[in-house]
């Protein structure tokens, strides 16, 4: 009977582990993408709300505590959101002074 090399069998196993946590890793990262290029949440309990739906206490506690793509997107929807209220103050200043 052919005795068995264990040690040999253990490091074969470890790199299939790791060549398949890389590959699901990749998979993740790409749906997560495609996710995100539609405008749709893909984490927590908002997970498939529209961005712009989403509630900006919880985007602002993203953009304090996660990294990466997610916390670069609630960036962006913080600053636009931003931007559009001060567009929408200075329409109202705007019409208001016309009114006086």
């Amino acid at each position: 009977m052919a005795r068995r090399d264990w040690n040999k069998l253990h490091k074969q196993s470890q790199a299939q582990q790791a060549q398949y946590d890389d590959w699901d890793q990749q998979r993740y990262k790409r749906i997560d993408q495609s996710y995100l290029g539609k405008n749709i949440w893909q984490i927590g309990t908002h997970k498939g709300t529209h961005i712009v739906k989403l509630p900006t206490h919880y985007l602002i506690w993203v953009s304090e505590n996660l990294k990466g793509t997610h916390k670069g997107t609630a960036d962006k929807e913080i600053v636009r959101r931003y931007q559009a209220n001060n567009t929408q103050a200075k329409i109202q200043h705007t019409r208001l002074a016309g009114q006086i």
